[in-house]
């Protein structure tokens, strides 16, 4: 899992652990991997929202986005925000790959942010019940 899909994958996969069955066989899953993702513990929010259900975005000032009526929110200076301005932060890219990126990006819900997991699926089992907790590798 990758980025807010850690949120969605830990409330999605609860309770689909391995277990050991009777007849020898079980099923289940046996691994769940986080890369750059967002790991969290049941009833836990991504952010906290304002009064008025804009996600409180602690790295970035809510006002370089642009909250739509539908609920959803787009980032109004994508490549100051996540390339950067100065010719070092371009890397290799070519301002044609940087164009096509920034075309790519929709607006999503702004309730990924603020609705609360409800499970933490790499909190089930028995590894993790064994061994205390969640082994970092």
């Amino acid at each position: 899992m990758h980025s807010y899909g850690g949120l969605v994958g830990s409330n999605a996969l609860h309770g689909l652990y391995h277990q050991e069955t009777t007849g020898g066989a079980g099923g289940g899953i046996t691994h769940l991997i986080y890369v750059a993702a967002a790991m969290f513990f049941p009833n836990s929010l991504m952010a906290v929202p304002y009064g008025d259900s804009k996600p409180n975005v602690s790295v970035v000032d809510p006002s370089h986005f642009d909250f739509l009526p539908d609920g959803r929110v787009v980032a109004l200076h994508p490549v100051e925000m996540w390339i950067g301005t100065e010719e070092g932060d371009k890397w290799e890219a070519t301002e044609e790959e940087i164009a096509e990126y920034v075309s790519a990006i929709t607006p999503i819900a702004t309730k990924v942010a603020s609705q609360k997991t409800e499970h933490a699926a790499w909190m089930d089992g028995k590894k993790f019940q064994e061994e205390g907790g969640p082994q970092v590798v």
